[in-house]
């Protein structure tokens, strides 16, 4: 094998030499047209047959559910309701609104996912970290009014679950929770009585 000047093996001696093609006017003039390769029929049972069936169909897009009527105003003053600082670190910039319960819990149950009463203010890395589950929000951040909402949605020992699941503890969510519950008068149960967080 041929050594390049750079010191790189050169694999330009162990190709085959290039066959020679005949220039498109000797092979026309010759009678050879240039000939376009079919490819052998698959045998895959995944393969789909060249038929008018097998035409792609157009994409079915999904139809997007309609908002309740005013859920644009309360999207509105919820993300226009927040505090001043980070409820976790206390910083002033990049804040944005949490929900101290997660969306697809609220429609499983029922309640109103743009609910004043759920909303949390955090800074984008407290915020990143929490759903990273880096560093979770921890119980204290939390305000009364959320624990409130968190406690009449889901019930207080779901409630209890759900917090000991997506926040960090610091020992003061039972009784947090328990003050919660009888602030509001809410029942143990929640809105639906299946178990489920």
């Amino acid at each position: 094998m041929k050594r390049s000047p750079l010191g790189r093996r050169s694999g330009l001696s162990r190709r085959t030499p290039l066959k020679s093609t005949p220039s498109p006017s000797e092979g026309l003039a010759s009678g050879q047209g240039l000939v376009q390769r079919r490819s052998a029929p698959s045998t895959s049972p995944w393969s789909k047959p060249d038929t008018p069936e097998a035409a792609p169909r157009p994409l079915k897009r999904r139809k997007r559910k309609e908002n309740p009527p005013g859920t644009k105003a309360k999207r509105a003053a919820w993300y226009g309701a927040r505090e001043k600082r980070c409820a976790v670190c206390g910083s002033k910039h990049g804040l944005q609104g949490h929900h101290t319960l997660h969306r697809q819990h609220l429609r499983a149950e029922g309640a109103d996912e743009w609910d004043l009463r759920g909303e949390l203010t955090v800074c984008d890395p407290c915020h990143d970290d929490h759903h990273a589950a880096v560093k979770r929000i921890p119980v204290s951040a939390l305000r009364e009014e959320n624990l409130v909402f968190m406690a009449e949605v889901l019930g207080r020992d779901r409630a209890i679950g759900y917090g000991a699941r997506y926040y960090f503890d610091d020992g003061s969510l039972e009784e947090r929770l328990d003050a919660a519950t009888a602030i509001g008068g809410i029942s143990t149960q929640g809105r639906r009585h299946d178990g489920r967080i």
